[in-house]
């Protein structure tokens, strides 16, 4: 695990994207959530899909993604995680890669 400062670490929001109708919301608001814990540095993977080809493979995106995720500290993981094929992807190779792994509040309904 790293001994950097929160604020010096680079944190890789994951979640549920496909089939999620909220997903542009939800990982707006794990930002906004992880800057009040006092995190600087933080990806979300909803940008970077906005830099890529429209029409990039889901296999090549998912090459970049974990070479994202490579060069980052933590893994804050939202609600439902499990049900996305990319972030049960993306917990394992941060597990394999000794990431730091958080986790979103769960909020009940």
């Amino acid at each position: 695990m790293s001994k950097k400062k929160k604020k010096d670490k680079i944190v890789f929001i994951s979640g549920p994207i496909t089939n999620e109708p909220n997903y542009k919301e939800n990982f707006k608001n794990a930002k906004k959530h992880l800057k009040s814990l006092g995190y600087k540095h933080i990806i979300n993977p909803v940008k970077l899909q906005s830099v890529l080809p429209e029409k990039i493979d889901y296999n090549a995106f998912l090459k970049i993604d974990l070479a994202v995720l490579a060069a980052c500290d933590v893994i804050y993981l939202l609600n439902n995680w499990d049900r996305s094929n990319g972030a049960s992807t993306e917990i394992k190779f941060a597990q394999d890669n000794g990431l730091e792994i958080l986790f979103e509040p769960w909020k009940p309904i």
